[in-house]
């Protein structure tokens, strides 16, 4: 297991988001960026919340859409590391 899967992602304050149908609008309220997450983005989105593991989140994506784990880990590495860069999550 990558190191970074024990890692626990935390939205930012900063940050405020609303559930549309599939996708989530998130709003950065400090660079007043809006962003918009598709069906899968916005299932990892609702995943993220303070005390679930990137393992886990792993772990839930993989019996889910019954991936092997090894395709979800570069996956979700790679879209939570996008989520920081914007400074949407904390990790």
């Amino acid at each position: 297991m990558n190191s970074k899967t024990s890692i626990v992602p935390v939205i930012i304050e900063d940050v405020v988001y609303e559930y549309a149908d599939t996708e989530v609008l998130i709003y950065n309220t400090k660079n007043q960026t809006f962003y918009q997450l598709n069906s899968l983005g916005s299932l990892i989105w609702n995943l993220i919340d303070g005390k679930t593991s990137l393992n886990k989140i792993k772990k839930k994506l993989s019996q889910q859409f019954e991936i092997e784990d090894s395709i979800v880990h570069k996956d979700l590495i790679n879209f939570i590391m996008k989520l920081k860069k914007l400074k949407l999550i904390k990790i």
